[in-house]
């Protein structure tokens, strides 16, 4: 049984096993200005260039490079949030020639990780909660985020997908378990939070 979740699609097959987060558009619609004031902080790096490159200026950089780097700079931190709200996961994991493949999507341009599925050694449930400030007045409400990880001895794990819904999540460790082999450590139990 493959779990169904508003946040991630599960397709299981003889090969293996493919777990996509699914495109929010809210999230994409909430990225536009951060976009839109990105792209018009690069088109002004453009401009500056052009125009010196017409007055023929281009060959004394101290005139406009400080310009220029605070420009694209700007851009980069107005480009970051929009970067992590329209962010995709997918991760792979074929049985057939035991990898695990994960991409995750930046504006469209996938990145991808292939790592041998040998060096896993468990499904692991956890949950997040975020970080609270200490200035705060009155405690947050914070929603916990639970999360199924492969965990392997040593680097980083590779996370699977996230989910709000404990059932849901362990359907999902579950169907990972089936295809991978590898036990279930369900720290959702536990209680442990990590922040």
């Amino acid at each position: 049984m493959t779990p169904d979740s508003p946040h991630f699609s599960v397709d299981e097959g003889p090969g293996g096993l493919v777990v996509r987060e699914r495109r929010r558009i809210a999230n994409v619609v909430i990225s536009l200005p951060f976009l839109a004031v990105a792209a018009y902080l690069w088109y002004g790096v453009w401009l500056l260039l052009s125009s010196h490159a017409r007055a023929g200026t281009l060959g004394t950089p101290s005139g406009y490079l400080p310009m220029v780097l605070l420009l694209v700079v700007f851009g980069g931190v107005f480009a970051w949030p929009a970067d992590a709200l329209t962010r995709l996961r997918t991760v792979r994991v074929r049985r057939i020639d035991g990898h695990v493949e994960e991409t995750v999507s930046h504006f469209g341009l996938p990145v991808t990780r292939v790592h041998a599925l040998p060096a896993f050694t468990t499904v692991r449930m956890r949950s997040h909660l975020p970080r609270r400030s200490s200035r705060a007045r009155q405690p947050a409400r914070a929603q916990v985020t639970l999360v199924v990880d492969l965990d392997r001895a040593a680097g980083r794990p590779v996370q699977v997908a996230f989910e709000y819904a404990p059932d849901r999540i362990r359907a999902l460790a579950a169907a990972v378990s089936r295809v991978t082999g590898l036990p279930v450590v369900d720290a959702l139990q536990a209680g442990e939070h990590e922040s």
